[in-house]
């Protein structure tokens, strides 16, 4: 499936009414729309189909003033931990890796005549995905992206990777306030928790540097609009695939 990773603010966040769940578990129970669905899964698990879409969203997305990127980040290492605020939840965080992200940058700088650095890790999140633990309970699961070579200086200096880890709790708070995340972590032994398929993302970037607003998700529009037209709202969430 393809997730969303947005660099820059993100506008007009896609709340669902009552009225609009309702319709949509109605619009369920329906062979034909359920039939557009599996049919946008298969299109997308096709490799020469999935480029298809993908410059399509493109060309959309340009013509919302946006920028658009598709990524398959790499594994890197897991973050174990839980939610303080919000889900009760267990969460995992898979530390990911891919040169389209920013690489990490250093400030040199002087405190009470002392040299010291100030350390820039760009990186990118998506929205949460449910999966299972070992014990077959529920979890959340996120995917915090960053440049390989912040995971190599992580590999190789302690005070690096706590920073790192540091950066990539606080990064899913601010982006999702209501999963505000504990920093008492643990680091199981597996590089990825769940299926790299599911952590295709793609970054959205405003070409003026300004807010970037919801995704232009066409295929689902397509779907919605096929079995209730008078639904407009555009979803602000990933795409089921």
């Amino acid at each position: 499936s393809i997730g969303w990773l947005v660099v820059g603010q993100m506008s007009d966040k896609f709340e669902p009414t009552p009225e609009e769940l309702q319709r949509l578990g109605e619009m369920l129970k329906k062979e034909e729309f359920r039939k557009l669905l599996a049919e946008y899964a298969e299109e997308i698990s096709n490799p020469e189909q999935r480029k298809k879409n993908e410059d399509e969203i493109r060309q959309m997305e340009a013509q919302q003033g946006h920028d658009v990127t598709f990524i398959n980040p790499e594994p890197g290492f897991v973050i174990k931990t839980s939610v303080v605020k919000g889900d009760s939840r267990k969460v995992f965080i898979n530390v990911c890796q891919s040169k389209e992200i920013d690489a990490p940058k250093v400030t040199r700088t002087t405190q009470g005549g002392r040299p010291g650095a100030s350390w820039a890790l760009p990186n990118s999140t998506a929205p949460c995905r449910e999966d299972i633990d070992k014990k077959g309970v529920k979890c959340l699961v996120y995917d915090v992206v960053f440049h390989p070579d912040a995971l190599r200086l992580a590999g190789s200096n302690a005070g690096f990777k706590q920073m790192l880890v540091k950066t990539a709790v606080d990064a899913i708070g601010q982006r999702f306030p209501d999963h505000v995340l504990s920093h008492d972590v643990k680091f199981p032994n597996m590089t990825f928790k769940g299926t790299l398929s599911s952590s295709r993302t793609m970054i959205r970037r405003a070409k003026d540097g300004g807010p970037v607003g919801p995704p232009a998700v066409a295929k689902l529009q397509q779907a919605f609009a096929a079995m209730n037209p008078s639904v407009t709202s555009t979803p602000s969430a990933p795409a089921p695939a």
